[in-house]
């Protein structure tokens, strides 16, 4: 049996809205890496440590892409909130700032 032509219509949309929506990932995947990195200047823009800087940045798209945050905050509001984050725990005890 054929499918119908709605139900080739129906394949056809579903097609571009997965596109879509894996091309909004890529760019939100891009966007918080690239603040990770805004983030990380700020907090450890003084360091020379690219092993740190590996690291923390990718531990920072994390947090950002776990969705902690709010949409309106500035890099030096977030860099903040990171400082304060790593401050409280115990696990980061002793990172360079």
């Amino acid at each position: 049996m054929y499918p119908t032509i709605d139900s080739r219509q129906d394949t056809r949309t579903e097609h571009r809205h997965a596109q879509s929506t894996e091309q909004e990932t890529i760019a939100n995947e891009q966007r918080a890496g690239q603040l990770a990195n805004a983030i990380y200047s700020e907090v450890y823009g003084h360091l020379d440590d690219k092993r740190h800087l590996a690291t923390t940045a990718a531990e920072i798209r994390d947090w950002l892409e776990a969705g902690e945050v709010a949409d309106d905050c500035t890099v030096r509001s977030l860099a903040a909130e990171w400082r304060q984050r790593d401050l409280d725990d115990p696990d980061c005890a002793g990172r360079p700032y």
